[in-house]
């Protein structure tokens, strides 16, 4: 291992400046060119197939339609491109610099354009199967800012933790699938080195690491394990230093406030840094492992790969004339701007007022401590504090309107029975599954209206389904206008159809599109007053377009700390969660880290010596470091 990380090394000392510039420019291209476009032709194609937008309830109909279809493979190919350009670029400047020859940045962009292209002709395209099936799966194998990008809902992860054989099953694949990918850890060196067709490349890739499997997974994971401790531990170092100096400066305002300006600004791109780090150390160690393993020795370059007539960029990649004259301005104008923000940041009560408008929503009352859409679960949520509280609806066979999440009650009472083939007196002699001693059966709608009503509002979703009577949500709102509880509560859906007949029935009620999956120009439905939406979907882009509209973002199901800090910072206008409390705590302190809650402090300070006591003390708190 130690001879394979002092090769890697050398691979990336001998270009490291070219390295560096390639992995800002790739970077700075994805964010500014690449990702616009694919945004722009997926929004091109939604307006020419009719379909408008994408929710959970439109999926099927998307997948049918040929302009979709088009549109996804045009974007498809456009991120796969991108994906294994950046592959190409890192691979042919290691092929350099192992044999000492020297490229020119823009002959190192070009090379890498001629060698990606020649993955897209028909005999080759096992390779991006490989690389979207296979390899962005298991993105701890084969690195890239593009994988590393990849997030699975949080809706579906929390089902599947939900489920112990689903959850076991897929782990089980997972690592099945990552000890096949250490078989095809060389694929790409074989094909962009040797030249070879995608077959004879895999075939090559898994002769190389057949005989030394246990060695190339030793090798490899033991490096960036080595990668992953060193980082760890200048985070470490450079958070001791942060603290110790807000300490010594708790006194000085402005020093405090832009010492965090700093942290917020320079925390996103560190990890930019860290992501492309990552990648450059990765296939480094790859391509030296592929040089001491094959008998491949060769240090012939093709014609093309000795043209030097491109230099524009080369001119660039050096940081002559102008350029340098742009990273001064640049920086100069970045310390005026960190200067300007700290002041805002500090002086204003801007995010205050902001943050203070931000609703918490308990998600099926406070289901951790109970069982979940019951009467103790709600009463503990308006314990908790929250603004709203979640629930679902549906009906018995005698039309009662009964709050319950799923179609059958095996999770409320632990029997496969459908709520819709029961009468609500059938209904009430089936007791709830009890937790934590609170014993109950499946409540009626106007039953946790009034245990609710003058204490927490409510969010009632609707759960539509093929068997339900013709006056299902007509019913429901009945019930909301018997018990004067119209401007306490809201109305969502999964369902588009129920929220217009929700609007037929009562137009003064507020009503919410759930949106499992949200893509496309969805904003200007009618018949909905904000967008229920799954986190992963949320972005600044989607919040202000909502807004401009006079449309709220309420976000589901948001329980970690770093979700709940991306919803603050987004300015969303209700979060739904299972931890009320670390909602709470999050919007509180505008974040729950050390420096937010200094910084909070300090706000309301005068500087006096009471006030820096108290500072002392949540110091100690947070830091477990008695007299800081």
């Amino acid at each position: 291992m130690r001879e394979i990380l002092k090769k890697s090394i050398g691979l990336i000392k001998k270009d490291w400046k070219r390295l560096f510039w390639f992995e800002l420019l790739y970077k700075l291209a994805f964010v500014v060119i690449i990702w616009p476009v694919c945004s722009l032709l997926w929004r091109i194609g939604l307006k020419i197939s009719g379909i408008g937008y994408v929710s959970l309830d439109r999926m099927t109909r998307a997948m049918f339609n040929p302009v979709i279809i088009i549109t996804m493979l045009i974007i498809g190919c456009v991120l796969v491109f991108t994906l294994i350009y950046e592959i190409s670029v890192l691979l042919i400047s290691y092929k350099y610099s192992y044999f000492n020859k020297k490229l020119s940045f823009t002959q190192m962009l070009v090379l890498g354009v001629e060698k990606t292209i020649n993955i897209f002709r028909p005999y080759n395209l096992i390779i991006i199967f490989v690389s979207v099936c296979l390899l962005c799966l298991m993105n701890y194998t084969m690195d890239s800012s593009i994988i590393k990008a990849i997030k699975i809902p949080e809706y579906i992860q929390m089902y599947i933790d939900s489920k112990q054989v689903l959850n076991v099953t897929l782990k089980i694949i997972f690592l099945v699938v990552f000890l096949a990918n250490i078989s095809l850890l060389f694929i790409y060196n074989c094909f962009f080195y040797e030249n070879k067709r995608a077959v004879g490349a895999i075939k090559e890739s898994i002769g190389l690491t057949k005989k030394r499997y246990f060695r190339v997974l030793k090798n490899f994971l033991g490096i960036k394990f080595l990668l992953s401790l060193a980082v760890g531990l200048l985070i470490g170092m450079a958070v001791i230093i942060y603290v110790l100096i807000m300490y010594l400066y708790l006194h000085n305002n402005a020093v405090v406030a832009i010492l965090w300006t700093l942290y917020t600004i320079f925390t996103p791109i560190f990890g930019g840094v860290f992501t492309s780090l990552t990648v450059v150390v990765d296939f480094a160690v790859i391509s030296s492992m592929y040089y001491k393993y094959s008998n491949n020795h060769d240090d012939t370059f093709s014609k093309r790969e000795k043209r030097k007539e491109y230099r524009l960029l080369a001119f660039v990649a050096k940081g002559k004339g102008l350029f340098k004259f742009l990273i001064i301005i640049g920086s100069l104008l970045t310390i005026v701007v960190i200067f300007i923000i700290s002041y805002v940041v500090f002086d204003s009560n801007i995010y205050d007022d902001l943050y203070s408008k931000i609703e918490i929503t308990a998600h099926r009352g406070n289901s951790t401590v109970t069982m979940p859409n019951t009467i103790p679960a709600f009463k503990e949520a308006i314990k908790e504090g929250a603004d709203y509280g979640e629930l679902d609806v549906r009906e018995t066979r005698d039309n009662v309107i009964v709050v319950t999440h799923d179609a059958s009650l095996k999770e409320m009472t632990g029997q496969d029975i459908n709520v819709r083939d029961l009468t609500y007196d059938e209904l009430q002699k089936i007791p709830c599954i009890e937790v934590n001693g609170n014993k109950c059966t499946v409540p009626k709608l106007e039953d946790v209206i009034k245990v609710c009503k003058g204490k927490i509002k409510l969010n009632i979703e609707i759960k539509t389904g093929n068997n339900d009577s013709e006056n299902f949500v007509p019913d429901v709102v009945k019930v909301i206008e018997d018990t004067n509880f119209v401007d306490k509560c809201v109305v969502t859906s999964l369902d588009y159809g129920a929220l217009i007949k929700v609007k037929e029935c009562n137009p003064k009620i507020k009503t919410g599109y759930i949106m499992a999956v949200a893509m496309g120009e969805f904003y200007n439905l009618p018949n909905v007053d904000f967008f229920s939406m799954e986190s992963t979907f949320v972005n600044g882009r989607v919040v202000e377009r909502a807004h401009k509209l006079n449309k709220q973002i309420y976000v589901w199901t948001v329980n970690d700390s770093d979700s709940l800090k991306k919803c603050v910072d987004l300015e969303v206008d209700n979060i739904i969660t299972d931890n009320v409390a670390g909602a709470k705590s999050v919007i509180a302190t505008h974040g729950n880290d050390v420096f937010s809650i200094l910084l909070n402090q300090l706000k309301e300070s005068d500087n006096s010596k009471e006030n820096i006591k108290k500072t002392n003390r949540i110091l100690e708190d947070v830091t477990g470091i008695e007299g800081a």
